[in-house]
């Protein structure tokens, strides 16, 4: 009462709404901020690990509240050390990570993995949290946007500046890829006024194709701060919905389906696939290849600085808490499909997996889930790939981490990756690589073209590591961590990743899982190969990149004068250099981190996440 300001650290969405608004706790009256002061949160998120989640909220809250000045992130870089031996012996780096060290590392007294609570690294890159806080705090805003007649209505929340120093770039997307892009200029609106853009694009509808709409606020000129170009503000809309209409199957010959000692087998020309008489898949060969390490199966494991255990999760652990498993195993009439029924129940879940596979090789799985407990942290399934199953290319979010309440900054779009590069270098492993709205994906081995696609109808988020999920969790350290299989997960929902690592900023009850929630999706998983008698041939034209002796090095045929460009995840440009086969970009003295390449070429455009 005494004070300049009222200030509160973590509080609850709860609290921001009512001291931000100069009203008491109901509860509490003597409680609250009832003299009307500034209200200041001077810490409000702790970006431990992967974090900062439910930002968008609490920003919502302050910016419509009528005392509301802002908040401090807790905290700015992660307090990750060298040891001073590795120093003076050169040792910096291990396993391409680099070797940093944490209080858990010393006798003390100490705080363990406490103090890497930051927004950028130890080094000061970009993480994928900087990239969602960018995103909330951009003072523009996106009012609503009109398709009928192209109308884009823009707010300036700038104090002292006006909007005529910007343009407008947009850009238009069909299933991922850009077909169209332009600038305009923006009006001259003065500070804490609306007004409408139009945007001159001419892409059409057209049946079956996603088209979504990136609109982003750039600097027209290079300032001391920015270059031109750079986006300050950014967001996308849905101009017509993708196809959720069922996948096509390809019965183009008869399949046998066998019983044998413990299980059956299913088998064509080009395929076989074994299961366990309760249906669990024990192998999955096309055309000679091995596609699985390990088959689908339910899972629901997550560790996350920010998951604090609690009593009712207290046998949480990377069992996924299945008690009993059966299946039925049905050949078509016409002999041209296998359909496998899976139903199981357990302490987590009870789940239906109902299987169609096809002589080709694929394998259709709808599925539906139904969660027991009240604090899940997944629900989906898992399975294992081999290690050489490493190029990526996906269309859904990104392309960087991102979770249901951490989305901010990331686009729908088609991004091209390796399983390598998706891993983020957090100082404590621990879950990642998430993308949501995944509508396909490809998987592949560059080195013998084979591999997999996958497709989704429903809601469906992905990662994809070369760790498991137990792996992550048991290591002290990024760098103690050694590259093994693929291990893909793929699920109809996941809590959001909140910030409970201190405080009480916890997950939202609506990026939460409920005690009942009944979740479906379908995901056809297609083989791929660049031999003739292949599905779908897997493309050429993906590029592969490597650091050499302090560059970045691509290896691949890159269009006709083609420009490389690579930005940190802020959208900040590092370099910029003219294409040819064999272009190396010097990157020794970047942070070592995550960053984006962008190749342009022949009229195409292609974004490429790799780790530094």
């Amino acid at each position: 009462a005494h004070s300049d300001i009222y200030s509160e650290m973590y509080p609850t969405m709860t609290d921001v709404d009512l001291h931000a608004n100069g009203k008491a706790d109901a509860d509490y009256p003597y409680y609250g901020n009832t003299n009307g002061q500034p209200y200041f949160m001077c810490e409000y998120a702790h970006a431990m690990g992967n974090a900062v989640g439910n930002l968008q909220e609490y920003w919502d809250a302050i910016e419509n509240s009528k005392y509301g000045i802002g908040g401090c992130i807790w905290d700015w870089t992660d307090q990750s050390i060298y040891d001073a031996d590795d120093i003076k012996n050169g040792n910096l780096e291990v396993n391409g990570v680099c070797k940093y060290r944490t209080g858990s590392d010393y006798p003390g007294p100490h705080q363990g993995n406490f103090v890497n609570n930051g927004l950028v690294t130890a080094d000061r890159a970009w993480s994928p949290e900087l990239t969602n806080v960018k995103y909330v705090y951009q003072y523009v805003k996106f009012i609503s946007f009109d398709a009928a007649t192209k109308q884009l209505t823009i707010r300036n929340n700038y104090d002292f500046i006006s909007l005529d120093g910007f343009s407008l770039r947009y850009t238009v997307l069909a299933d991922g890829v850009e077909v169209e892009s332009g600038v305009v200029e923006m009006p001259s609106l003065t500070p804490n006024t609306e007004g409408v853009v139009v945007l001159p694009y001419s892409t059409a509808a057209a049946d079956g194709i996603e088209l979504m709409l990136n609109v982003e606020i750039c600097c027209r000129e290079e300032l001391s701060w920015a270059d031109a170009g750079y986006a300050i503000a950014a967001e996308q809309y849905t101009l017509a919905e993708r196809d959720v209409t069922s996948f096509a199957l390809n019965g183009n010959e008869e399949l046998v389906l066998e019983k044998v000692s413990g299980g059956y087998r299913v088998m064509s020309s080009v395929m076989e696939m074994t299961f366990a008489d309760n249906g669990t898949m024990n192998s999955w060969v096309v055309n000679g290849k091995d596609l699985i390490v390990k088959g689908p199966e339910y899972d629901n494991y997550r560790w996350v600085e920010n998951d604090k255990p609690t009593e009712k999760l207290s046998e949480y652990n990377e069992k996924n808490g299945i008690q009993s498993k059966s299946a039925t195993f049905t050949l078509a009439t016409d002999k041209k499909s296998v359909n496998v029924v899976i139903n199981a129940s357990g302490w987590f879940c009870k789940y239906k997996f109902n299987y169609t596979i096809t002589p080709d090789g694929a394998l259709l799985i709808d599925a539906a889930y139904n969660v027991v407990p009240t604090d899940a942290r997944r629900v989906g399934m898992s399975l294992v790939f081999p290690a050489d199953f490493e190029q990526v290319e996906y269309y859904a979010y990104g392309p960087f981490e991102n979770y249901v309440d951490r989305r901010g900054g990331s686009l729908l779009g088609r991004y091209y990756t390796t399983v390598s590069d998706m891993f983020e270098p957090y100082p404590k492993p621990q879950s990642m690589a998430n993308r949501e709205g995944l509508r396909d994906l490809l998987l592949f081995n560059p080195d013998e073209g084979y591999g997999m696609k996958v497709q989704t109808r429903g809601d469906v988020a992905f990662s994809l590591l070369h760790h498991s999920d137990v792996e992550l969790k048991s290591a002290a350290h990024a760098w103690e961590l050694q590259k093994g299989d693929v291990y893909a997960h793929f699920d109809c929902a996941q809590k959001g990743i909140g910030n409970g690592s201190c405080g009480n900023v916890v997950t939202l009850d609506k990026y939460l899982i409920p005690q009942g929630g009944e979740y479906s999706c379908s995901l056809l998983f297609t083989p791929v190969t660049d031999i003739e008698s292949g599905i779908e041939d897997i493309p050429d034209s993906l590029l592969r990149f490597s650091v050499v002796d302090g560059k970045l090095v691509c290896s691949g045929t890159l269009p006709a004068s083609a420009r490389l460009s690579l930005y940190n995840m802020g959208g900040v440009k590092v370099a910029d250099v003219a294409g040819s086969d064999g272009v190396a970009v010097p990157v020794e003295n970047l942070p070592h981190g995550s960053y984006i390449i962008v190749v342009e070429g022949s009229g195409a455009r292609t974004v490429y996440k790799v780790l530094l």
